[in-house]
């Protein structure tokens, strides 16, 4: 497999646009840049710059040179880092770094530079906690809200309908109403 920037998405590795190499290509490739689990990929060129993500994949591939490996250690979580990289001050931070006019570029000695503001092990875990479980909030209202919107265009077609077909009585609000709030 060939991991681009086109497959960092902010806290994964999307596969669903793989592309492949060559064995021989990869070999070349991954001996210079051996990409291995838990490792943060971080998109540095380009218009998707700044977005970061943990390879949770066993199998090696092969990584554009537009993503950069992060291999953390026992001072920082992979977690807190990609929290980080993601968050608004992280790639304020991070991007500070870039040049180019066309095409943006964070070289790995930028990447280096790069200041990190790193807590103690036990305090990056309890920022993680509360992140994971904000993001977790956030999807179950996100679905809630999805479902009542979905309810409401359901109940539009159906006020519409009966008001094209002449059967809209003067008590289908209330009833509206009372399925809305359902």
């Amino acid at each position: 497999m060939y991991i681009t920037a086109k497959n960092i998405k902010p806290y994964y590795i999307n596969l669903s646009k793989i592309t492949f190499i060559s064995e021989e290509d990869h070999q070349k490739i991954y001996s210079r840049c051996p990409v291995k689990k838990g490792d943060v990929l971080y998109i540095k060129d380009g218009a998707t710059a700044g977005i970061a993500a943990i390879n949770n994949l066993e199998e090696e591939f092969s990584l554009l040179s537009s993503v950069a490996v992060f291999k953390t250690s026992s001072q920082i979580l992979n977690t807190y880092l990609v929290h980080y990289a993601n968050s608004k001050l992280g790639k304020k931070n991070f991007l500070g770094y870039v040049d180019g006019a066309a095409i943006t570029r964070l070289t790995l000695t930028k990447l280096n530079n790069v200041l990190i503001p790193v807590p103690p092990i036990s305090e990056q875990h309890e920022i993680v906690t509360k992140l994971d479980a904000l993001s977790t909030e956030t999807q179950r209202l996100e679905t809630i809200y999805r479902q009542k919107i979905a309810a409401l265009n359901e109940l539009k077609q159906s006020i519409l309908q009966k008001a094209f077909t002449g059967e809209l009585t003067a008590d289908t609000p209330k009833t509206a109403k009372e399925e809305i709030a359902a």
